[in-house]
């Protein structure tokens, strides 16, 4: 496989999750709700396996962050939002 299909498929699976968290959002009861999240919970599997590939390919690099930066942001966020 060659970096511009693995990046369709990528682009084409996130445009999927976003339709699959909007339906979950706003379903109209549990059955339709479950249904959705389950969707999207393969969505994002199949998303992180893409990844996955691209990496192995060399497509995609990841670059570890240090964890005094990790830390910072934690401290700066911790009471951001929940």
């Amino acid at each position: 496989m060659d970096k511009e299909l693995f990046e369709n498929l990528l682009t084409l699976d996130k445009s999927l999750c976003t339709l699959l968290l909007h339906g979950a959002i706003e379903s109209s009861s549990d059955e339709v709700f479950n249904a959705f999240k389950h969707a999207l919970n393969e969505a994002l599997d199949a998303q992180h396996n893409i990844y996955k590939s691209m990496e192995n390919h060399n497509f995609y690099q990841v670059e570890n962050v240090p964890t005094a930066t990790i830390e910072s942001l934690q401290d700066k966020f911790q009471n951001c939002c929940w």
